[in-house]
């Protein structure tokens, strides 16, 4: 489980590290679709957690891809058996935690 959580949360920082370059390197602000980030040359981030989830026990999405900002987040696909913690990372990326069970 802890390696899930470990792998979650670098998934996340590498997100959010592509949408940052994506961003300043003049293209108007972040992409409003993560998959714009996969297809440059050379591409902003390998792989697309999001279509591919689950990845590793954690699902991912992006609920808020916008031109001003983002939030993604990796979700256990079963709490407590693939993970414990739901990470959300969002604009600037600040990387935050809660537990999955209330």
């Amino acid at each position: 489980m802890a390696a899930n959580q470990s792998a979650a949360r670098v998934a996340l920082k590498a997100i959010s590290t592509a949408l940052e370059t994506y961003a300043a390197e003049g293209n108007q602000g972040y992409p409003t679709d993560i998959s714009i980030l996969i297809i440059g040359n050379p591409p902003y981030l390998n792989q697309n957690y999001v279509e591919d989830s689950p990845v590793q026990g954690y699902d991912y999405a992006c609920e808020s891809l916008e031109v001003s900002g983002y939030s993604c987040s990796a979700r256990p696909q079963h709490c407590g058996w693939t993970g414990s913690k739901i990470y959300t990372i969002t604009t600037g990326g600040a990387l935050t935690e809660v537990d999955c069970r209330p």
